[in-house]
C-alpha cells in the first residue's frame, strides 16, 4: 500500500488511511479498485460517473450564530446584547417593545442569556425564519451542536454575504472570492476526513451556481476504497441525502468535484455543504 501512494505522489494520504485500505483489502475489497480510487485522487477526478439521484427539498437555514458569542456580547449592558441578537437571528433592531421587554426579564432575573436568546430564536421563527444557534462541540474544527439538532460537521457555510465558515484543509482546487468560491476544475473541497460514528448520516447541500453548471458529490471511506454516496448537482440545488456508515467505514470524506464550467466566470456560491448524525 505505502509503495502505491508512494508511486502516485499522493501527499495527503495518513497512514491510517493506508491501515484503513488494507483492512478493506482483508475484507475482501479487490486491490483494483483501491488503485483506481488512488489513481482518481491523485488526478482529481472522480472515481465513477456518479448516480443522478433524486433528492428532497430542505430548507437552509436563515441564519447561523454560535451561543456562547451571543451570551458573552456586551456583558455589561444587557440593551446592545439584545439589540445584536436580534441582528444576528432576524436581521433586524428590536422593537422598543420586544426590547423592553426581554430587558425587563433580565434585570428581574425572570430570564438568563441563554433564555433570551431562545426568546429571540422563538421571535424569528414566528416571522417564518429559521436561525439555527449553535455552540462548539468537543474541540473539532467547525464541529457544532445544539439543544435541537444532533452533531453537525461543517465544511462549508456562508455566515454573510462576504463571510463564510471552511473547515480546516478542506479547500482544494478553489479559492475564496467575495461572496463564493472561484473553481478550477477538479477536486474543489474535502473533508472532514475522519472517523464518523456508525449509524445513518445525512448529507446537506446548498449551492448556487450558473443554470448549465455543474458539480458532483461523493462521500467515500477508507481512502476511497468504498464508495458510500454519489449524485451529480447540475444548476443550483438545496437538497439533503442520507448513507449510512458502518463500524468498518474507519475514515469517511465529502468530495466535491467541479465537472461543467457553464456560462461567466467559473464562480459560484454554495451557502452550506455539512454532515449531520441522524440515528443509529
Amino acid at each position: 500500500m505505502a509503495s502505491a501512494v508512494k508511486r502516485l505522489r499522493l501527499s495527503d494520504v495518513s497512514p491510517r488511511e493506508e491501515h484503513a485500505m488494507v483492512q478493506a483489502i482483508y475484507r475482501g475489497v479487490n486491490k483494483t479498485r483501491i488503485w483506481e480510487a488512488l489513481s482518481a485522487r491523485s488526478e482529481g477526478r472522480l472515481i465513477a460517473e456518479p448516480a443522478r439521484l433524486p433528492t428532497s427539498l430542505m430548507r437552509g437555514d436563515d441564519e447561523l450564530a454560535i451561543e456562547d458569542i451571543l451570551i458573552d456580547h456586551a456583558p455589561e449592558d444587557d440593551a446592545i446584547f439584545i439589540t445584536y441578537a436580534y441582528f444576528r437571528l432576524l436581521g433586524r433592531d428590536p422593537e422598543l417593545r420586544e426590547r423592553l421587554t426581554l430587558q425587563e426579564a433580565l434585570t428581574k432575573g425572570d430570564l438568563d442569556r441563554r433564555g433570551a436568546v431562545a426568546a429571540v430564536v422563538a421571535a424569528s421563527r414566528a416571522e417564518g425564519r429559521s436561525p439555527y444557534v449553535a455552540s462548539s462541540a468537543g474541540g473539532e474544527d467547525l464541529a457544532i451542536v445544539s439543544g435541537e439538532r444532533s452533531e453537525r460537521l461543517l465544511l462549508f457555510k456562508r455566515l454573510s454575504p462576504k463571510d463564510c465558515l471552511v473547515a480546516d484543509g478542506a479547500l482544494r482546487d478553489a479559492s475564496l472570492v467575495d461572496g463564493g468560491l472561484k473553481l478550477h476544475g477538479g477536486l474543489a473541497l474535502a473533508g472532514p476526513k475522519r472517523s464518523l460514528k456508525a449509524g445513518l448520516w445525512r448529507l446537506l447541500v446548498d449551492w448556487s451556481q450558473e443554470d448549465d453548471a455543474a458539480i458532483a458529490v461523493e462521500v467515500t471511506s477508507n481512502g476511497g476504497a468504498e464508495r458510500l454516496l454519489g449524485l451529480t448537482i447540475s444548476g443550483s440545488a438545496v437538497f439533503n441525502a442520507e448513507f449510512r456508515v458502518m463500524p468498518e467505514h474507519l475514515i469517511s470524506e465529502v468530495l466535491v468535484y467541479a465537472v461543467r464550467k457553464g456560462a461567466g466566470d467559473w464562480i459560484v456560491r454554495p451557502r452550506e455543504v455539512s454532515l449531520q448524525w441522524v440515528s443509529e
